[in-house]
């Protein structure tokens, strides 16, 4: 039997970034439908985790979910090399969307981060992130409890 835990964990930040995002975009009284196309059979989202599904630019993002405990997350690791992050771009641009790795850095304490999809190419050919650089690029999220909230003074 196979072990799954590092599969629910996975869809259990995913679905905590999902709720993350709904509240940050309800406290700007917009009602944003958001999308997990990993669980919609046969649809090709660039393999990207969470998506933003309205026609207003201003609000089209799409989110790729990481979650580690080392002090290094390897893109062969958490992006299946760097094709994946290519054919995420391409979609970025064809979609007009934004893009975002959303991370969540399972050390001493639990912490997440927002680090806009620019960032992350920069450091391609470094072949990952090491948690350093997540903390001084990246946007972090306010723990409050068990969830993950986007602060209010960023805009997405």
């Amino acid at each position: 039997m196979a072990d799954n835990s590092r599969t629910r964990l996975g869809d259990n930040w995913e679905r905590a970034v999902v709720r993350s995002l709904s509240s940050y975009f309800q406290s700007r009284g917009v009602n944003i439908p958001i999308i997990r196309p990993r669980v919609i059979p046969g649809a090709d989202y660039a393999q990207f985790d969470i998506l933003t599904d309205v026609v207003d630019y201003k609000y089209r993002i799409a989110l790729e979910c990481k979650s580690f405990s080392s002090d290094f997350l390897p893109y062969s690791v958490s992006c299946s090399g760097d094709s994946q992050i290519v054919r995420q771009t391409m979609y970025l641009e064809e979609t007009c969307r934004r893009g975002y790795m959303v991370i969540l850095y399972r050390g001493v304490r639990n912490e997440g981060y927002l680090l806009p999809w620019d960032v992350v190419l920069s450091h391609v050919e470094l072949g990952g992130l090491d948690i350093n650089f997540i903390r001084n690029k990246g946007i972090g999220l306010v723990k409050c409890g068990s969830e993950y909230l986007i602060p209010g003074d960023i805009d997405l």
